[in-house]
């Protein structure tokens, strides 16, 4: 198959998914389309069986030739694999799942694909999804009917991102691939994460459009990328979703009083976690960068200074978060 008739790319990022990445990659194998679809699957030198179950397909699944495999020789990180995949495909449309997610629609990207082949005017389009909590076994069957979301007839999607009021789950997106282009890769590369900088860059060039079925699977397990197990490594991704929002806020050029709020998100984030490192440099500061300061972060502030109080503090108050 030549790449110029390739119409989607699917791209699954994994590290250490061996119990998930045969459920992943047979969600997008079932795929029921009338057009070309490539598979790649970008490896980040799991030390796990993850290799095996994807040769494993690729030798015995009937749409195994979808799949191009690269196990990196070195461990890249999060973002830099996510980059070196996308910039890997050659379709007209991207699609995203990471290696723990799965797709139970095999009507999903036709859907997508006929949305954005029907209406220019659309570059991106996403779905409700279920989530599946691994250490529960719990699901939920629609998670935008539970947080009573409702998606349609955004007048700011980039604002309602920022403000966290509007949610793209990342395995239900698909997107023109051209969009890409309008994308600053070397300021995102700070980032611990890939798919909010590329929403939010993406709506100021094109429209999204929302279909309200769940057409996917979350799985929100402890130790996943957006979920670490260490209180540490969460509190930093919570730092750089709030930092990804500032700075999209000031690039965007919103009114004073949003980025003053999303600021202090930011710097409540930043303050929680000097908090949790006993760190009292630079505390005072983030502090007094904070507009609308609360009782919390006081106790925060007098607990990076004082490790007594500190401890005080998490044992009467544990869950302040």
């Amino acid at each position: 198959m030549l790449k110029k008739d390739v119409t989607v790319s699917v791209v699954i990022i994994t590290y250490k998914h061996e119990n998930y990445i045969k459920e992943t990659i047979e969600g997008v194998l079932m795929q029921e389309c009338n057009c070309n679809v490539e598979l790649i699957i970008a490896d980040d030198n799991s030390p796990d069986k993850t290799e095996i179950v994807v040769l494993d397909l690729i030798n015995n699944h009937v749409n195994g030739h979808w799949i191009k495999y690269t196990k990196h020789s070195h461990n890249k990180g999060m973002m830099p694999n996510f980059m070196w995949a996308l910039e890997q495909c050659s379709g007209k449309y991207i699609a995203l799942c990471e290696g723990d997610d799965y797709w139970i629609d095999s009507l999903k990207l036709q859907k997508q694909v006929d949305v954005l082949e029907a209406n220019e005017a659309y570059g991106v389009v996403h779905t409700d999804t279920q989530v599946y909590f691994q250490n529960t076994d719990r699901f939920i069957k629609s998670l935008n009917a539970d947080k009573k979301t409702n998606l349609e007839n955004l007048n700011n999607p980039a604002e309602e991102l920022i403000l966290g009021r509007y949610s793209i789950y990342t395995l239900t997106t698909l997107f023109r691939r051209s969009l890409l282009d309008k994308v600053d890769f070397k300021a995102f590369s700070k980032f611990k994460m890939g798919d909010l900088p590329l929403w939010l860059t993406f709506t100021q060039f094109t429209k999204f459009f929302y279909i309200d079925e769940p057409m996917a699977v979350y799985r929100k397990s402890e130790g996943s990328a957006s979920n670490p197990l260490n209180k540490s490594a969460k509190l930093d991704f919570k730092i750089s979703s709030k930092e990804v929002r500032l700075y999209f806020a000031k690039l965007l050029k919103f009114k004073t009083s949003t980025v003053n709020e999303v600021s202090d998100q930011y710097h409540k984030a930043v303050l929680r976690k000097k908090f949790e490192d006993k760190e009292s440099a630079n505390a005072s500061k983030v502090f007094f960068s904070i507009h609308k300061k609360s009782i919390k972060d006081v106790i925060l502030l007098w607990g990076c200074k004082s490790r007594m109080f500190n401890a005080i503090v998490k044992k009467v108050l544990p869950n302040m978060s």
